[in-house]
């Protein structure tokens, strides 16, 4: 409880003080108490100056809210602030499309996928990214409308990667406009 006072005031004196930020989040994490775990990452977060290091510790607060707090609506809001730091990290994606596969988010899950799609640099990993959610707006949510659109960003994609990506997406638009009931289309 000492050290704890003792870290609060040279927070209190200077806010960015790392160390100081650092030990009170160790004392946090052995003593089990995960709101202040959470507050003092926030706090290491705010020091960050690499989207990489704001990135991390963005993930372990999300990692605490989900599986000490289960609080997985909260972990999702935390995840996708992750994401918007770093727009092409993959494992930051996994860990946002789990809690939106699990909570049924599945809307959420395609524009998900569609922002990495648009920040990503390798177009045959785009096109994949654009497939993945066009499926999940076909087969999860539903809507064929929407999967229309999104079988199309996925076609249009496929102009920059070669022609061995465009089939899947030329499929998943044809399924779409037969169930539409769009023959002409066809």
């Amino acid at each position: 409880q000492r050290a704890l006072q003792a870290y609060a005031q040279v927070l209190h004196r200077e806010p960015k003080h790392e160390a100081a930020a650092i030990a009170t989040l160790r004392i946090h994490e052995r003593e089990g108490h995960w709101d202040e775990v959470i507050a003092a990452r926030r706090r290491l977060v705010g020091i960050a100056t690499k989207p990489e290091d704001v990135a991390l510790g963005l993930i372990d607060i999300a990692r605490v809210q989900e599986e000490r707090l289960g609080k997985d609506g909260d972990a999702i809001l935390t995840y996708s602030e992750a994401l918007e730091r770093l727009p092409t990290s993959l494992p930051i994606l996994a860990a946002l499309e789990r809690l939106l596969r699990k909570t049924g988010q599945y809307e959420r899950l395609a524009k998900a996928l569609q922002r990495v799609a648009e920040a990503t640099t390798d177009a045959t990993h785009q096109v994949r990214l654009l497939m993945r959610a066009a499926i999940v707006v076909e087969l999860c949510v539903e809507d064929p409308a929407l999967a229309g659109e999104a079988y199309g960003r996925a076609l249009d994609a496929t102009i920059m990667s070669g022609e061995i990506t465009r089939y899947p997406a030329l499929w998943g638009a044809l399924r779409i406009h037969e169930v539409r009931g769009e023959y002409q289309a066809v």
